[in-house]
């Protein structure tokens, strides 16, 4: 059985791929000035996926942001909409957010392992 620090490093290593993946598509869709429905369903399942996953291990705050960028891309894929540049600005910005309790949260488990 896996050890919960252990899982828990892995929940950091999948946030990280994750928030890269995101940011790589999103950069796309924003140099391309418009997003086709796949790029669109692509973005909402990582935040998806990482909202689930954040659920699991209890990290809230990473839960909570990540649910309020997939309800901010669930009218763009439910109606086929452009995503318009504003919402693209604030899932940057979302990003460096769960980027950066990602990491103070990774920092904080490892150093409560070292104890």
């Amino acid at each position: 059985m896996q050890s919960t620090e252990s899982a828990q490093s892995e929940f950091f290593s999948e946030c990280d791929e994750i928030l890269l993946r995101f940011s790589s598509k999103l950069s796309k869709v924003e140099k391309d000035g418009c997003a086709d429905a796949e790029s669109i369903s692509a973005l909402y399942r990582d935040m998806h996926t990482l909202k689930g996953s954040a659920q699991l291990f209890g990290f809230r705050a990473i839960s909570q942001v990540a649910h309020a960028m997939e309800a901010a891309l669930e009218p763009i894929r439910r109606l086929k909409l452009q995503i318009p540049a504003v919402l693209i600005d604030a899932l940057f910005k979302s990003i460096d957010l769960v980027d950066r309790i990602v990491k103070e949260s990774a920092q904080s488990k490892k150093e409560e392992s070292e104890k």
